[in-house]
């Protein structure tokens, strides 16, 4: 189905009433281009964008203005100052049209907070992980990529710090996401959600989508911070705003600012992007 340009409209303008509160506030709504917000699309969420705010990176938005910028398509990506040196082959791009996962020059953050442009365009780690597990998808199928909370902080445990030193409150902010969340999926009517463990924890999605398990639950083959991490396959429903229910099915995979579901340990040893593909091709059917 092909982009319907009033639709993208209509939802900037609604997602903009919503997170009113929020619209001066750094961040970021949307990754992909408006070309994806389209029935039929599958949906891909980190938790929120992430990097100190004071360590402000060539193209940054504030929320309100991240949805002038994906209803326009992104223009102010052209400003990137390096945006010709070693660009993603285009073969290897995730989309044809621009978006921050291939046409971004996102910033490393030191401990101090320092800034520093270590990565080519598109190349951060969280841009080619991204890409390595997108493309693991059929391209019949687009995908949105943003995240579940759209607050820019140096952590997602740093959310509530920052919105209570703004004097606004961190279960107003969650609903507020939902709310916008709610639009994409009537959008998209979407039969599979992408996503980590922060996002179905802290959306409470368990409970707003009435997950169950599939399957057992199967190592990813990472550690992190010494712990094991799991990848699951979930089934539940959204509701409509004629409040019709809708089947979805969600899975769950570590965080692709630290996981590459084809590095080769998992290739070779545990066929993760097997068990992953796999829950695609079910939520196709």
């Amino acid at each position: 189905m092909m982009m319907d340009e009033d639709a993208v409209r209509d939802f900037v303008s609604k997602a903009g009433d919503i997170l009113g509160p929020y619209r001066d506030l750094a961040g970021s709504v949307l990754y992909s281009n408006k070309s994806t917000l389209k029935r039929g699309s599958i949906l891909f969420y980190g938790i929120n964008p992430g990097y100190e705010q004071k360590a402000r990176h060539r193209v940054c938005w504030k929320i309100g203005a991240s949805l002038t910028e994906f209803a326009a398509g992104f223009p102010d990506l052209e400003s990137e100052p390096n945006k010709n040196v070693k660009p993603i082959p285009a073969s290897e791009r995730l989309y044809r049209d621009s978006n921050l996962i291939d046409d971004q020059q996102w910033p490393y953050v030191g401990r101090g907070g320092e800034l520093s442009y270590k990565w080519h365009i598109g190349q951060s780690p969280y841009q080619s992980n991204t890409r390595n597990l997108l493309k693991l998808v059929s391209t019949n199928y687009p995908v949105v990529v943003g995240n579940w909370f759209f607050l820019q902080t140096s952590s997602a445990a740093g959310i509530q710090v920052e919105l209570k030193n703004r004097g606004l409150n961190y279960d107003d902010f969650r609903e507020h996401c939902w709310n916008v969340h709610q639009l994409i999926f009537r959008l998209t009517q979407p039969f599979l959600l992408i996503t980590c463990e922060g996002v179905i924890s802290a959306g409470r999605l368990r409970r707003k989508l009435t997950l169950q398990l599939v399957g057992e639950r199967i190592f990813s083959g990472h550690l992190y911070q010494g712990n094991p991490t799991y990848c699951q396959h979930f089934t539940g429903r959204w509701v409509d705003e004629s409040n019709n229910a809708h089947k979805i099915h969600v899975c769950k995979i570590p965080h692709s600012s630290w996981y590459n579901i084809v590095g080769k340990k998992y290739r070779d040893n545990l066929l993760v992007s097997d068990w992953f593909t796999d829950v695609v091709r079910t939520a196709l059917r």
